[in-house]
Order: structure tokens, then sequence, then C-alpha cells
């Protein structure tokens, strides 16, 4: 098992895919996204499920599909 530890830095949307696409509302932090994660549960501190991580990166910048 692997955990990484990072900062929400922006709850927002859409972020654009491709060309007339987009994901209406994202996630993004600072959580190091290593290959392999894309599908990996994103969690709070106590455990609640807050979304589902995605192979994209932003600069740098996580990218989270929230579970709600």
């Amino acid at each position: 098992m692997t955990a990484s530890a990072g900062i929400v830095s922006i709850i927002g949307g859409p972020l654009p895919t491709g060309p007339h696409r987009a994901i209406d509302e994202v996630i993004r932090t600072t959580a190091p996204m290593h290959d392999g994660f894309s599908g990996g549960a994103f969690v709070d501190t106590v455990g609640h499920l807050i979304g589902v991580t995605t192979a994209a990166a932003i600069r740098g910048l996580g990218v989270v599909i929230p579970a709600r």
C-alpha cells in the first residue's frame, strides 16, 4: 500500500480535457500522483472518501474527481 499527503489547492471546474470536452468539477491537490495512482481513493484526514484520483496532472497538481 502507498499513501501520499498534500493540500487541496482548488475546488472547481470545468477542467478542459480536449477539444469541446471538459470535466465539470474537479479537486486539484499538491499530493504527488505517481504512476498507478489513477483510480485510487482520495480521502480526508479521518478517512472519508472525497473523490477518485485521475491520471491527469496539471503543472504538478494532482486531479481528483469528486465523489458526490
